[in-house]
């Protein structure tokens, strides 16, 4: 039995969730980690489009995602592809790295979008791998946190930070103390 095709408008942005098969390991080294962030960085230079929030756990990932020029679902095609070429490489394996399909739900709000967002980050604590978000480094949480980061192009912080008011400095104080509260 075939599954429907999902309908995704572009103009919306989704929380995508993307695990590895049988719940396996997708980043196993940090040289893993950074592999995965390269190929979202050299996607941005092929088609455009908008990532407020990541993290990158170990047996999957989060990102808030929109595309403007292409549908999400070659996006995530593309990214899960390259990503499964060069795992499989690097560790002598064939076959599948992710599950067939990907979790995705649209962000109607900017309510909704602060919450997913902070559901996103607070993913390592969850998890029990740091006791603050600012510590876990694949996450784009260290882009709100410290001011002196310059995130990568591909990361609209705005869309999140549009929910409050001042300086750039003062929203981004205002948004990790949501997170943190």
């Amino acid at each position: 039995m075939s599954r429907n095709s999902r309908i995704l408008k572009q103009e919306l942005y989704y929380h995508v969730v993307s695990k590895g098969v049988r719940q396996e390991v997708l980043f196993r080294k940090q040289e893993d980690y950074s592999t995965f962030l390269y190929i979202i960085d050299q996607l941005y230079k092929e088609v455009p489009y908008k990532i407020p929030s990541f993290c990158l756990m170990n047996n999957h990932y989060h990102l808030i995602l929109q595309t403007s020029s292409l549908p999400i679902s070659n996006f995530m095609y593309l990214l899960n592809r390259r990503y499964a070429t060069y795992f499989n490489n690097k560790y002598c394996f064939s076959g599948h790295v992710f599950e067939k399909s990907y979790f995705s739900s649209p962000i109607y709000s900017r309510e909704g979008l602060l919450t997913v967002s902070k559901y996103i980050h607070l993913n390592p604590l969850k998890a029990k791998i740091v006791k603050k978000p600012e510590h876990y480094p694949w996450s784009s949480y260290s882009f709100y946190k410290n001011h002196t980061i310059i995130p990568p192009i591909y990361i609209n912080l705005n869309e999140v930070l549009q929910n409050y008011d001042g300086s750039l400095l003062e929203k981004k104080k205002a948004y990790t103390i949501f997170v943190e509260e």
